[in-house]
């Protein structure tokens, strides 16, 4: 097992309880600074570099994705120089814990993290062209919280023509949303058969023979 003892976290947690509040965040308690300075600081010192923030996006992102849940191991180099694999115990992250009790923290974290992670492949993978992730989304949230995944998306990944085009489809589909996210699937099929239809009738006039865009969701 490789996993921070208990009483270690018990010590620490002691020695900075004043510094710390509780407070709610997407339905679950959480550990924040009392004091704004005490997060510029934090973020000035672990988080000013680009590199090392993106690998820091990347880990949560790993928790919020499950990548190390149910026994997974994760490697490592202890002090010896040596890679080990160990079971890191983490909790697991599923969309939903019940019929109607959705993980909203993961919800929310996992595309936030992908995001700013760089991780566009899995950003579309995990969240963004996955049906299964969507739809829990547009259960648990307003359909602008989705809508604001693409967007932050779509702005920081200019160029990837799948996820401007679903943007799209869910922008004109956005009122039925609202009222019936079961309609998230026929909704965006529809709409995407529709967009590559008009592709394909602007590129037959224009005598173009680039190859057009096949958008596979995760099912």
């Amino acid at each position: 097992m490789r996993r921070l003892p208990p009483l270690i976290l018990v010590l620490i947690r002691t020695d900075i309880d004043q510094y710390i509040v509780e407070r709610g965040s997407d339905g679950a308690c959480v550990l924040n600074w009392y004091h704004r300075q005490f997060t510029e600081s934090a973020h000035g010192l672990y988080c000013a570099d680009e590199a090392k923030n993106k690998r820091l996006h990347g880990n949560l992102a790993d928790f919020f994705a499950g990548a190390w849940e149910n026994g997974r191991k994760k490697p490592y180099t202890n002090a010896k120089g040596e890679v080990i694999e160990e079971d890191r115990y983490v909790t697991s992250q599923p969309l939903r814990f019940g019929e109607d009790d959705y993980n909203i923290r993961a919800l929310n974290n996992l595309p936030y993290h992908r995001l700013h992670a760089g991780h566009v492949d899995l950003l579309k993978k995990e969240c963004l062209a996955n049906v299964h992730f969507c739809v829990a989304k547009l259960h648990a949230l307003p359909v602008e919280a989705l809508l604001d995944d693409f967007t932050a998306a779509k702005a920081a990944f200019q160029g990837d023509s799948l996820l401007k085009n679903i943007l799209e489809a869910l922008l004109l589909s956005r009122t039925g949303l609202q009222t019936d996210p079961v309609q998230f699937v026929p909704q965006l099929l529809g709409r995407l058969e529709d967009n590559e239809s008009a592709r394909r009738r602007r590129r037959s006039k224009s005598g173009s023979s680039r190859s057009t865009l096949h958008g596979c969701y995760a099912m």
